[in-house]
């Protein structure tokens, strides 16, 4: 597996002559996304009902364009912004694989809701009453809720490269890309959560001028995952 600085810096190499194509990219889902919020000020149940289905049916087939984009990018390909609608070539292939990935996360993040609700349900009435009988388990749950959020990230680690298995194997039933992610990313989600967080500081100086820079840096941190899934799949075939 290369080190933190050799994805990146393999990334950088990779944008060359291809940045102001990611930024385009970056900003065409920037305006589908604004496009989401204006159906929420529409009508109370409309604009959600709208808004449901167009994340269900576009933008989520979106994110599964955008992941094939980078993964692109990552293998030298000539690539052009309006991939990021490319899924739609495919589009019963890209929900499967978005949603069979969501509803694993969803699974992963039962105990979490759980204990998150209990903490609410006990935390601010035991706080308006000073009942020790009402924080103290208050107090527990949230611990649990903490564990709970714990699992959420882990699992968004264990099943994160379905959709690059996916795009690989489009004969691979959608479930079986998420167990595949599962079993590539044993022994290997701390290094992609620590990759991950390397990018923190420069997310923090890009969304000081408005957030410009984040144009610049999506495509970075998207291009450097996929350097990362690349390096899975290589070490897997050697």
């Amino acid at each position: 597996m290369p080190s933190r600085a050799e994805l990146k810096t393999s990334a950088k190499q990779q944008l060359k002559g291809k940045w102001g194509t990611g930024v385009l990219a970056v900003l065409i889902i920037a305006a589908l996304n604004v496009v989401a919020g204006l159906f929420l000020q529409l009508s109370h149940v409309i604009g959600e009902i709208i808004w449901l289905v167009y994340f269900v049916l576009v933008l989520s087939v979106v994110m599964v364009s955008t992941f094939k984009l980078f993964l692109d990018v990552s293998r030298n390909k000539e690539v052009k912004a309006g991939g990021v609608f490319n899924g739609f070539k495919f589009f019963g292939r890209s929900m499967a694989l978005y949603w069979s990935l969501i509803l694993f996360v969803i699974i992963w993040s039962i105990p979490y809701i759980v204990f998150y609700l209990l903490t609410l349900f006990f935390i601010f009435p035991g706080a308006a009453t000073g009942s020790m009988a009402l924080l103290i388990p208050g107090i527990i749950f949230a611990v649990l809720a903490f564990a709970g959020l714990v699992l959420v990230v882990i699992a968004k680690y264990r099943f994160g490269q379905a959709i690059y298995i996916g795009l690989d194997n489009p004969e691979m039933p959608a479930m079986q890309c998420v167990k595949e992610s599962d079993r590539i990313m044993k022994g290997h989600k701390g290094k992609l959560f620590v990759l991950e967080l390397s990018f923190i500081g420069w997310a923090i100086l890009a969304a000081i001028p408005f957030g410009i820079g984040l144009l610049w840096l999506i495509p970075y941190i998207a291009t450097t995952n996929a350097n990362f899934y690349q390096a899975l799949i290589g070490k897997e075939n050697k």
